[in-house]
């Protein structure tokens, strides 16, 4: 049966403001009920999966929360607005707030490093195809999910009570993804403020917060200082006065970057300014209160940008989106201009084909496609919640899916330019540079190669504003809103800020000087083969229910 050529049937939680429907044979579901119906609305059963009418459930009993609401105008007549629950204000609104959703830190944090150890271009055909043959079936099933029933990833499974542990489950992953993706925010905007500085604090060995392996190396300054017979120091700075040097034995000198034997200033600005981290995983010591003032003020930015729904956060991402890939582009060409960038491009994309024969390879990048569309998390089926019920979503997931993988290979461009650059600059074979994913990447190697750029603060500024766009609230509160509908949904202000709080509340462990660690741990355990299992589950569940003609009405 079409889904599309039903009436806009949506779920939410009802004592009085609607009736029983009757079944196909024009008996009362439930006895002792007066029932109603609507003529420009077909057989409310329709929604139902086929094992759910071949047992006669009646719908009462099968929705104990209440019963099936008709929310909608005559779409005949008017459209298919949801005048309950709201809708996008346009179709674009919708989309750039879907790409906004996927442009997230799983481009940057994962896929640079992922290609540069599973064989360069052979991880990028493993991904390209994965997202081709798993991403947009998986994308199309949860649009679909979101967009039929128009409520979140909680109350979407009351078709099926049997399997409303997957949703739970979404649920649970997005609150965790909230939680250190929060604390990913704090360290961008502690960052953020210090690029207002006339020198970047990250570019020198001359603070309080660095050690003695702190070392400066720039190409162009070293040769100047040994053409003129001078001695190069770790802090970056040129002696020419020998004098000066023999009667200084704490002086530490430098002739050659050693990558293990050196430390680069961002790697201890990042380690011991910005996150005062412990060098033991249960040593929590003192919170740092900084870092917990920059979580609240991430907070805060996120409560404005949803305080009134998705039609005022639907016209933020105009400007949120767009600046962000024009971010993207201008770094991209940035460091294109510069020397090294193209060496690095080739090595990061040069395929091994070997590695194509390598099944861990193809999991990596299973867990990756999943990862970069956050899949399973609830974020999508949210999403889609608020569009209308006739939207193309077949066309929406293709749209998403190679936005999607055009942006992990732009992100990718860009990681790997900006390494090669700083190899150039180092001085560094690119095959020796110890080269790691997520924060090392985002906060230590990319602001690195962004402190050696001319006017390096504008760039600064730029890069970390582009990151800071991360974090979403809509898919907790929608859900919890719908899954409680009479008492809730017209309060979504006072719910969105009580999120908030309690948000800010668990991530104030992560400002802890173990919070690194534990960052990793959820990172690693949250949206890995998790994704891959829930993802399983679910297309097994909708499979089983709704049967192998579910999708292919779209």
């Amino acid at each position: 049966m079409s889904i599309t050529s039903q009436s806009d049937v949506r779920w939410s939680g009802s004592n009085n403001r609607s009736s029983n429907r009757r079944n196909s044979q024009n008996r009362p579901v439930s006895e002792g009920i007066e029932t109603t119906y609507k003529r420009s609305y077909r057989d409310a059963n329709s929604i139902y999966p086929p094992f759910c009418r071949k047992l006669e459930l009646n719908i009462p009993d099968y929705i104990p929360e209440g019963d099936i609401e008709f929310p909608f105008e005559d779409i005949d007549d008017i459209g298919d607005e949801n005048k309950i629950r709201g809708n996008w204000s346009s179709r674009m609104d919708y989309l750039l707030s879907a790409v906004g959703f996927i442009f997230n830190l799983g481009n940057l944090w994962r896929f640079p490093y992922y290609c540069r150890i599973s064989g360069g271009g052979s991880f990028c055909f493993c991904y390209i195809v994965l997202m081709l043959i798993a991403g947009v079936p998986l994308l199309l099933m949860e649009l679909a999910l979101g967009q039929f029933p128009s409520v979140g990833c909680l109350s979407v499974w009351k078709v099926v009570p049997l399997f409303k542990g997957i949703g739970i489950a979404m649920f649970m992953v997005s609150c965790i993804v909230c939680v250190y993706y929060s604390a990913v925010a704090a360290w961008t905007i502690s960052y953020f403020i210090n690029s207002f500085k006339f020198a970047l604090p990250w570019a020198t060995c001359s603070n309080d917060w660095n050690s003695m392996k702190c070392s400066v190396w720039n190409r162009d300054s070293v040769a100047s200082c040994f053409l003129q017979n001078g001695t190069l120091l770790r802090n970056g700075s040129c002696v020419i006065d020998k004098e000066y040097l023999s009667g200084n034995s704490s002086i530490l000198e430098i002739s050659s970057f050693d990558i293990d034997e050196h430390v680069l200033p961002s790697a201890e600005y990042l380690h011991n300014e910005v996150l005062l981290m412990s060098d033991r995983f249960d040593k929590v010591s003192p919170i740092n209160w900084h870092l917990a003032l920059y979580l609240l003020i991430a907070w805060f930015i996120v409560f404005l940008s949803a305080f009134k729904g998705v039609k005022s956060s639907g016209k933020a991402v105009y400007v949120i989106v767009i600046a962000s890939y024009m971010v993207l582009f201008v770094l991209f060409v940035r460091f294109l201009t510069l020397p090294g960038s193209i060496t690095g491009l080739i090595y990061f994309y040069t395929p091994t084909w070997k590695f194509l024969a390598d099944l861990t390879v193809w999991g990596t990048a299973a867990g990756q496609v999943f990862y970069s569309l956050l899949c399973c998390t609830g974020g999508l089926v949210t999403l889609a919640s608020y569009s209308r019920f006739h939207n193309n979503i077949l066309k929406d997931a293709w749209i998403l899916c190679i936005v999607d993988i055009i942006t992990s290979l732009f992100c990718g461009a860009l990681a790997s330019s900006a390494v090669g650059f700083l190899c150039y600059e180092l001085e560094l074979p690119i095959e020796r540079f110890s080269f790691k994913g997520g924060a090392q990447l985002i906060f230590v190697y990319l602001p690195e190669a962004i402190a050696k750029l001319p006017v390096a603060p504008i760039y600064s500024i730029l890069y970390f504003a582009m990151i800071m766009a991360n974090i979403t609230m809509e898919t907790i509160v929608s859900a919890i809103c719908d899954e409680f509908p009479e008492r809730l949904r017209r309060n979504h202000r006072h719910v969105l800020a009580f999120s908030c709080v309690i948000f800010y509340a668990l991530g104030i462990p992560l400002c802890a000087a173990a919070g690194f660690y534990w960052l990793l741990l959820l990172d690693y355990f949250t949206t890995t083969w998790t994704l891959v299992l829930l993802a399983f589950l679910e297309c097994m569940a909708i499979s089983w229910a709704y049967g192998p003609s579910f999708l292919s009405s779209f």
